[in-house]
C-alpha cells in the first residue's frame, strides 16, 4: 500500500508543472499584453512562486528519487529509467529557474509602470524564453513518466 501511495504522490508532483507549461504554448498571453499589464502578472505570480515553489519543486524531486529506487529494488529497470529521466528532466527545470528566471525576477521586481524602459520586451522575452526551456523540461518528464504505467510486466515463463 505504501509504495501505490508514493507512486500516486509521485504522480501528482510531476503532473503540477504540467498544466502552466501546457497552456504557455497552446495560448502564450504573455507577449500580447501591454507592459503594465505584464508587469502586474508577474509581480503577483513571483509573489506566489517565491513563497511556495520549494514546496512544490522539493517534494517532487524527493518523491521521483524515491520512486526510481523503489522501481529498481523491484527489477523493474525500465521503469526506473524512465523515472530517472523525469528526475534529471525536473532537476534541469530547477536549474534552469535558479539560474536563469530568478535573477530575471528581480528586474522585473524593480521595473515601475510610469518608468518601463524601452527594451522591457527583450527583458521579459528573455525570462518568458527560459520558461520555454522549464515547460519543455517538464513537458518531456511527463511523458517519460506517464510510460511507466504503460509498461506491462513480463510474464512468467513456464518451464
Amino acid at each position: 500500500m505504501t509504495k501505490k501511495i508514493i507512486l500516486f504522490l509521485t504522480t501528482v508532483f510531476v503532473a503540477l508543472p504540467l498544466g502552466g507549461a501546457i497552456i504557455s504554448f497552446v495560448a502564450p498571453w504573455e507577449y500580447d499584453v501591454s507592459a503594465t499589464t505584464f508587469l502586474d502578472w508577474h509581480r503577483h505570480i513571483d509573489y506566489y512562486m517565491g513563497k511556495r515553489g520549494a514546496f512544490i519543486g522539493l517534494p517532487s524531486l524527493a518523491f521521483l528519487l524515491i520512486q526510481t529506487i523503489i522501481f529498481w529494488r523491484d527489477k523493474k529497470k525500465t521503469k526506473a529509467a524512465l523515472v530517472l529521466a523525469t528526475l534529471l528532466l525536473s532537476i534541469m527545470g530547477t536549474a534552469i529557474a535558479i539560474t536563469g528566471n530568478v535573477p530575471i525576477n528581480q528586474q522585473l521586481q524593480n521595473l515601475q509602470a510610469g518608468a518601463i524602459p524601452a527594451n522591457w520586451e527583450q527583458i521579459r522575452n528573455e525570462w518568458l524564453g527560459y520558461h520555454f526551456w522549464r515547460n519543455l523540461t517538464a513537458i518531456i518528464g511527463f511523458v517519460s513518466f506517464m510510460l511507466t504505467f504503460f509498461l506491462e510486466p513480463k510474464a512468467k515463463q513456464f518451464s
